[in-house]
């Protein structure tokens, strides 16, 4: 499937294209990893600026208005930063859950052995991005199409929950688990090429292992956040202090 979507780009751009996607999604992926939760609020206010900034440009295509797309762009992030800075945990927690969706879509993909039936599509002149992966899902595997919305709406459900019950911990792991992913993702992207040889041997040979060094991260990175994030305020806008031994 890599090297159809890397038959989207110019020949003489592949090159560029792809280590800039392994460069820059190693190093994003790893700073997500350590450091996203410690400035929480303004990560999700930046994230949702650039979501609504590439929503506002698309608005007047989708809906064919004769609409300057500049001003649609600039006004989708203005509307969604502010909506960022508001609903700040609620954001945290939807983005939990679609990271839990999205990792249990990928379970299923490998336990139902998903990939050994299905054969990518080639990518015709003029596709784009999205258009390619969604005639990757039109020809997936039936079987893997018929239980993913459940096994996802599910999982994404309890990372939602989570999210909203216990938001330390729901922000440290929305955290690790995007910057995991992000990081994985880039040197998967990198060996699949067949370009770049060095982004596997950062990767364990055997998948069982990868699942794990994957299960490490995610670890690791929640560790690093609730032992680093601030701590909850009182009412009164001080950290809570400890109760005194009255003994």
């Amino acid at each position: 499937m890599v090297e159809q979507l890397l038959s989207l780009v110019p020949a003489e751009q592949v090159r560029t294209v792809l280590l800039a996607v392994v460069l820059t999604g190693s190093m994003l992926g790893a700073a997500t990893l350590l450091l996203g939760g410690l400035r929480s609020r303004f990560m999700m206010c930046l994230l949702l600026l650039v979501a609504g900034t590439i929503a506002g440009h698309s608005v007047p295509q989708w809906f064919g208005l004769r609409i300057e797309p500049n001003a649609t762009a600039i006004l989708g992030a203005i509307v969604m930063g502010i909506l960022g800075f508001a609903f700040h945990r609620l954001w945290v927690a939807l983005g939990l859950g679609l990271m839990v969706a999205g990792l249990a879509g990928v379970m299923l993909w490998f336990n139902l052995d998903a990939g050994r039936l299905f054969h990518a599509p080639a990518a015709e002149q003029g596709m784009t991005v999205a258009s390619y992966m969604q005639l990757c899902w039109e020809q997936a595997p039936p079987v893997f199409k018929a239980k993913t919305p459940l096994v996802c709406a599910a999982a994404g459900l309890a990372g939602l929950v989570v999210g909203l019950l216990l938001t330390r911990l729901g922000t440290a792991l929305f955290y690790s688990i995007m910057g995991t992913s992000i990081l994985f993702l880039s040197l998967l992207f990198g060996e699949a090429s067949g370009q770049m040889p060095t982004a596997s041997y950062l990767l364990p040979e055997v998948s069982e292992m990868r699942v794990v060094l994957f299960a490490g991260f995610v670890l690791l990175g929640t560790l690093v956040h609730l032992a680093t994030m601030p701590r909850p305020l009182s009412a009164a806008g001080r950290p809570q202090p400890k109760p005194e031994d009255d003994s």
